[in-house]
């Protein structure tokens, strides 16, 4: 997968991490009447385990995305950017094509792992 870093934080983003790990992850709801989510960034103390897998590192930061969003994330031609609402501060996802994001919001089993091509369906 090939997560990109905004120009904005270039040099800066080992920093920001100060030892901890990047973590990418998503929440879906169903709401009013049709789905609606959005792409999580957070810094943990430690990596985590399970369903996350290692992206290469950003500027020597290790980064961990949840294996359902690994697919999307690469289409939709991702990058860790700082989050533009100056009082949320942090980081954010931003994507060249944000129209997958929608998709996935309607069929994330679509972009899992298990649907890729060549990917064994087997448990």
């Amino acid at each position: 997968m090939n997560l990109r870093l905004d120009p904005s934080l270039e040099g800066r983003l080992t920093a920001r991490a100060d030892g901890r790990v990047l973590v990418i992850d998503a929440f879906r709801s169903w709401m009013c009447g049709t789905w609606i989510g959005d792409l999580t960034v957070e810094w943990w103390r430690t990596p985590p385990d399970g369903d996350f897998v290692a992206l290469a590192p950003l500027e020597d930061v290790p980064v961990f995305v949840h294996g359902r969003l690994v697919r999307l994330l690469d289409a939709a031609g991702a990058t860790v950017a700082r989050n533009r609402v100056p009082f949320l501060g942090g980081l954010t996802i931003e994507l060249a094509r944000p129209e997958l994001w929608i998709d996935y919001l309607d069929r994330p089993r679509a972009w899992s792992q298990a649907s890729a091509p060549g990917a064994s369906s087997a448990p």
